[in-house]
C-alpha cells in the first residue's frame, strides 16, 4: 500500500514536473518570439544615413592663334597665357559620384553657365553681372550606384573679352577687374525610405577666366 502510494506520489511529480518544463518552453519560445519582433521592428524603422563619395575635376586647353613663337597651337593648363594670342580655351567638365548603398532611387541633373562680372577694386561691389546658359539643364532618373558627367565645350574667349573691353571704353571706367567664370552646377536628389539625409547635395565647379588682361591665368575651383 505504501509502494502504491509512493508510486501515485513520484508519478504526479513527474506530471508536475513536466508541466513546468512545457510551462517554461512555451514562456521562452514566447519571449524569444517577443523579443526578434523588437529586434527586426527597430531595425526596419531605425534612421540610416547614405553614406557616398564625389569627385569633380576640370580639364582644360588654351588654344592660341597664328603665331610666330609657339609651335603647337595649343598651351597646357596652369600656365600664364597672352591675352591677344588666345583664340578659345577647350574645357572638360568631369563629375562623379559613387553611393556606398544598394537600390537608392535618387535624380540628378546639372548645367553649365557663363558669368561675366566686373567689380569694383576698391569696394569690391558689381559694376556689371551677366549670367548666360551654355549648357542647358539636363536631368535623369536613376538607381545606379554610380553616375559619372563629362562635358567638353569651346568657350569663345575672345567673344567676352571683346564685351568687356567695349564696356570700358564706352562708360569709360577704370580701377575695376572682370572676369568670366563658366560653373557646372550639379544637383543630387534621393528618395529612400528610412534614410534621415534622403541623399541631398549640390556641388559647383568652376573655371574663372580674367578678362582685358594682357597675360592671365586661369584658376580652378572643384
Amino acid at each position: 500500500m505504501k509502494r502504491k502510494q509512493l508510486n501515485d506520489i513520484l508519478e504526479k511529480d513527474i506530471k508536475r514536473s513536466n508541466k513546468i518544463e512545457k510551462k517554461v518552453s512555451i514562456t521562452i519560445i514566447i519571449f524569444a518570439l517577443f523579443l526578434s519582433s523588437i529586434i527586426l521592428f527597430i531595425d526596419q524603422n531605425k534612421v540610416r544615413h547614405i553614406e557616398y563619395s564625389e569627385h569633380g575635376n576640370i580639364d582644360y586647353k588654351v588654344y592660341l592663334k597664328e603665331n610666330d613663337f609657339f609651335d603647337n597651337n595649343y598651351l597646357e593648363q596652369n600656365n600664364q597665357y597672352i591675352s591677344t594670342l588666345i583664340n578659345n580655351i577647350e574645357a572638360k567638365f568631369k563629375y562623379n559620384l559613387s553611393l556606398d548603398e544598394e537600390k537608392v532611387t535618387y535624380k540628378y541633373n546639372y548645367k553649365i553657365i557663363a558669368n561675366v562680372k566686373v567689380t569694383d577694386k576698391t569696394t569690391k561691389r558689381n559694376l556689371y553681372n551677366k549670367i548666360e546658359t551654355l549648357i542647358p539643364e539636363k536631368e535623369q532618373k536613376t538607381n545606379e550606384k554610380n553616375i559619372n558627367i563629362n562635358e567638353t565645350l569651346t568657350i569663345d574667349y575672345n567673344k567676352y573679352n571683346d564685351l568687356m573691353n567695349n564696356f570700358i571704353n564706352i562708360y569709360d571706367v577704370g580701377n575695376i577687374e572682370s572676369n568670366l567664370t563658366i560653373s557646372m552646377h550639379v544637383e543630387i536628389v534621393g528618395s529612400c525610405e528610412n534614410y534621415e539625409n534622403n541623399l541631398k547635395n549640390e556641388s559647383i565647379l568652376t573655371l574663372t577666366i580674367p578678362l582685358t588682361t594682357n597675360t592671365m591665368a586661369i584658376d580652378i575651383k572643384n
